[in-house]
């Protein structure tokens, strides 16, 4: 302990305390160069968040566009296998073809109820006549040729 020596001036203490102080400002300078790269690495994170986030609602606005497409092409689909249903029952029930727009119901058995109720109502449809080549709206010169004609084919 002999070898202690008092320092007694401002310029001894800078000296004895010089190198413990340059250590600890690197030891700080570190913190800080680390501190500087997580906030770099922080601020690169928030913008890639941030683009993320916009892209995901994008996506999203485009999804519910889709499914708006989807739901009008179902509710079509769902209409034209209606009108289909409607038709096909009232070719059954032998009621015409406007009779179709009178029809009610979502499902084939409700549709089926309504076109017996309307069947009820029109009754039985009646039939066109077949149409006849008696001759009787041509020329008299076609009508003869006809006749000749018929003639020939049932001797």
């Amino acid at each position: 302990m002999a070898d202690f020596t008092p320092i007694e001036t401002q310029e001894q203490f800078d000296a004895a305390i010089k190198d413990r102080l340059g250590r600890e400002k690197a030891k700080h300078a570190e913190e800080i160069a680390g501190y500087n790269e997580t906030k770099a690495k922080l601020s690169d994170a928030e913008k890639q968040i941030a683009d993320l986030t916009e892209a995901m609602t994008a996506a999203n606005e485009k999804i519910s566009g889709f499914e708006s497409q989807i739901k009008e092409r179902d509710d079509k689909i769902a209409d034209y296998a209606t009108r289909a249903a409607k038709t096909q029952i009232a070719h059954e029930f032998g009621l015409p073809f406007d009779a179709i727009e009178f029809l009610k119901g979502d499902n084939e058995d409700e549709i089926r109820k309504s076109a017996e109720s309307m069947k009820s109502l029109v009754g039985a449809t009646k039939v066109a006549p077949l149409a006849t080549n008696d001759g009787a709206n041509l020329d008299p010169k076609e009508s003869a040729l006809r006749g000749m004609l018929q003639d020939l084919t049932t001797k």
